[in-house]
C-alpha cells in the first residue's frame, strides 16, 4: 500500500475508530515542556482510538514492548519490506494484552525461508512529475525532493542443524533515504556602507 514516507505505523489510521491526533499533540507530554515530531527516522503516529487520549495507545514489535516510554508513541518501526504482518486490535482485548485503553499495534517483522528471496525497491518523490497544485500561485513548484532506495534478502544458512538437518535461516534488509528541499527562512539584506552613511546624513540633517 502506498504509504507516506513509507512508515509502517501510519496504517492505524485505517481502521474504524481511529482519528489522526498528530497535530493535536499528546497527552504524556502536555505540560511536561518535552516536545517531539514525527521524521523518517522515527515516524510517530499519534491516534485516538474510540474516544481514548492520544497517549493510550500501545505499540508491539515481533511481541515485544516498542513503545518510547518518555512521551508514550511508537519507537521506529522497520520498512514496509521488512513487515511480515501488522495487526491492531480497538476492542475486546485477549488475555496477552493490557496496559493500554487505546489501540493495541503490533508489527510482526519477516524471516528467512529454506530458499533464497529479496527484492530491491526505490521510491521518489519530485516536484517535476508531480501536478500543480490548483490552490497554489501559479509557478509554485513541489520543492520538497525525497529518495529512498533499498532492498532486502533472506534465506538458509548453508549450514544445517545437526538434530534437524534444516538450515539456520536469516533475513536483512536496507532502506537508504535523501531528502533536499527548499529552505523555508526568511532572508534580509544588510544595508550597505553608503546607504548607512546616507541615512546617518540624513538624521543629522533633521
Amino acid at each position: 500500500m502506498p504509504l507516506n514516507g513509507r512508515a509502517a505505523a501510519s496504517l492505524i489510521t485505517l481502521v474504524a475508530g481511529v482519528v489522526d491526533a498528530t497535530n493535536e499533540g499528546n497527552g504524556a507530554n502536555q505540560g511536561s515542556g518535552k516536545t517531539f515530531s514525527s521524521t523518517l527516522l522515527n515516524p510517530v503516529q499519534i491516534a485516538s482510538v474510540n474516544g481514548t487520549l492520544p497517549n493510550q495507545d500501545n505499540f508491539l514489535l515481533d511481541g515485544g514492548n516498542n513503545v518510547d516510554e518518555m512521551t508514550n508513541v511508537n519507537d521506529p518501526y522497520p520498512m514496509p519490506d521488512a513487515v511480515q504482518e501488522f495487526s491492531i486490535q480497538t476492542s475486546n482485548y485477549n488475555a496477552e494484552f493490557g496496559q493500554s485503553a487505546g489501540a493495541m499495534v503490533n508489527i510482526v517483522t519477516k524471516s528467512g525461508g529454506e530458499q533464497f528471496h529479496g527484492d530491491l525497491f526505490e521510491f521518489l518523490r519530485n516536484g517535476f512529475f508531480n501536478a500543480e497544485n490548483h490552490f497554489s500561485p501559479a509557478g509554485t513548484q513541489d520543492t520538497l525532493h525525497r529518495h529512498q532506495f533499498g532492498g532486502t534478502v533472506g534465506g538458509p544458512v548453508i549450514i544445517p542443524h545437526l538434530s534437524t538437518g534444516k538450515a539456520t535461516q536469516f533475513f536483512f534488509g536496507y532502506q537508504h533515504t535523501l531528502i533536499h528541499t527548499g529552505s523555508a527562512a526568511s532572508t534580509y539584506t544588510a544595508p550597505t556602507a553608503a546607504e548607512e552613511g546616507l541615512t546617518s546624513s540624513g538624521s543629522s540633517l533633521g
